[in-house]
């Protein structure tokens, strides 16, 4: 899981994007669903949470878990 300390987050879901986000300043850490609730409970009201995979050019797919605005 990664957040970038205000309304950022985001789930790698394979080695890839696990490794840019890994390089990119954001907190990284491994999968904890407490943790993500307290990420998003205390972030700002433009959070949201997406699910970021590889497709088969390499280009990164995001996929909304919590849409931005949708309250959670």
């Amino acid at each position: 899981m990664h957040f970038d300390g205000c309304h950022k987050i985001y789930l790698s879901m394979d080695d890839p994007q696990r490794v840019w986000f890994d390089g990119s300043g954001y907190e990284n850490r491994e999968p904890d669903g407490a943790l993500l609730r307290e990420w998003f409970n205390s972030s700002c009201s433009l959070r949201f949470v997406s699910a970021v995979s590889s497709a088969p050019s390499g280009a990164a797919v995001f996929d909304d878990l919590i849409p931005q605005l949708s309250g959670g």
